[in-house]
């Protein structure tokens, strides 16, 4: 009797091990923002853009990802393939006519080689620690703001938005790479690979963008999440001032206050405690410039040049049909290239507003601060706190530039457009 009953207790502490360890092992693979990823890395693996695989940590028994060297090997290869495409992609170069499309032909070629060759040495290899110091630093933000069930149902909605930008893009963009492998006209086999290569080239870097403003995306909620709390406050103190309730904040250790059926924490310590999430955002987006900014430097490069490329041989194909006297019908074929510069017009506007809404929701939190503390009541270490955080937000400004070169703002946008625009109207003149 006694050995049945020690071995039943010792049956239910196996099973209590197993399911701690279970759930141990659940926990720590909702915990962390890359979970919500993990489609876009899966896909950006094959384009050798993250050399990481997840495996089981021995130890802990949660999966994480690491840098292995096959995946390192994969980026290197795929590197070497940009590489060469891009020497033999100047001796197959096609052109109509060899007067006026060859060197705007050559620096769209230039453009889009060295727009995925970047992309691959620095992303990969140079700088490939940089994204798991970024996926780390967003989840320490999210043990902070969110509850496991509100990081589980954030994640999974993360992870549907992916896979839905993901397959849109891809209804998009593949079946126009496919008429255009098509359609282009080819003289040999070497012809025909190095097509496809920098069809392959050029997909790498849209994951890339695709990568890049996911993550702006994520910092803009994270934000937004951060400057719920002083919206709050700010609402509760006007409440509690309209219905004769005075010093809310005025103990600074205060846990929690309890008013118009809302319960939320004031206090020293939790101010601090949104200077240290502030300062963990600020890093992040630090890194997050240091990671992308040249590759997003290139691909703006490769966008101007696409838009100068695809008008130039636009304005020379109408000008073409009016002078060989072709019917309107003719003129269509001349509308593509100009709708295509449109389409890379707006890429550049939706990369350059993530920005932007980026940028404003972290200046808004200044501007809350200050709202805050000209409340009257308040306790000194209170108002003490809220002024470190008001030096803080203004030392720390955020903005998300192309390796230095120039902000990815909205005025950034203004100049690209104009530069185009006058460029346009300059070779329509000369035609």
């Amino acid at each position: 009797m006694c050995d049945h009953i020690s071995c039943i207790s010792t049956l239910k502490s196996t099973n209590f091990l197993i399911n701690s360890h279970i759930a141990h092992y659940m926990m720590a693979a909702v915990d962390k923002i890359d979970t919500a990823l993990q489609p876009l890395l899966y896909l950006c693996k094959i384009f050798g853009l993250s050399p990481f695989s997840y495996t089981d940590d021995k130890q802990t028994g949660a999966t994480k990802l690491m840098s292995l060297p096959s995946d390192v090997f994969w980026c290197v290869a795929v590197f070497i393939c940009y590489l060469t495409n891009f020497a033999l992609s100047m001796c197959v170069l096609y052109h109509h006519d060899p007067v006026k499309l060859f060197v705007v032909s050559v620096m769209y070629k230039i453009s889009s080689n060295l727009s995925c060759t970047t992309v691959v040495s620095l992303l990969s290899t140079f700088k490939r620690r940089n994204l798991l110091q970024i996926l780390v630093l967003i989840s320490e933000v999210d043990q902070v703001l969110y509850k496991d069930a509100e990081r589980q149902m954030l994640y999974k909605k993360t992870r549907t938005i992916i896979v839905r930008i993901l397959v849109i893009i891809s209804l998009l963009l593949v079946p126009l790479h496919i008429c255009y492998y098509y359609f282009y006209p080819k003289t040999n086999f070497m012809a025909y690979y190095v097509l496809l290569i920098e069809i392959f080239g050029n997909l790498s870097v849209i994951l890339m963008v695709i990568q890049f403003t996911t993550i702006v995306l994520i910092l803009r909620q994270r934000y937004k999440h951060v400057n719920k709390w002083f919206d709050c406050h700010s609402d509760l103190w006007r409440e509690g001032t309209k219905s004769g309730v005075k010093n809310i904040l005025l103990l600074a250790d205060m846990k929690s206050c309890i008013l118009s059926n809302h319960t939320t924490k004031y206090g020293r310590h939790q101010i601090l405690e949104q200077r240290q999430i502030y300062s963990t955002l600020h890093d992040t987006v630090h890194l997050v410039n240091s990671y992308f900014g040249v590759p997003v430097l290139m691909f703006m490069f490769w966008m101007f040049m696409s838009v100068v490329h695809l008008s130039y041989v636009g304005v020379w194909m109408i000008a073409t049909a009016i002078k060989e006297g072709q019917e309107p019908e003719e003129y269509l074929w001349a509308a593509l290239p100009l709708i295509w510069c449109v389409l890379c017009v707006t890429v550049v506007f939706l990369i350059v507003l993530s920005c932007q809404t980026t940028t404003e929701e972290c200046n808004k939190a200044q501007i809350l601060v200050e709202k805050l503390m000209l409340r009257s009541g308040l306790g000194y270490e209170t108002v003490n706190e809220l002024r470190f955080l008001s030096l803080q937000l203004n030392n720390m400004k955020v903005s998300f530039s192309a390796g230095g070169f120039f902000t990815l703002d909205l005025p950034f946008v203004h100049s690209f457009v104009a530069v185009i625009c006058t460029y346009v109207v300059i070779q329509a003149q000369f035609q």
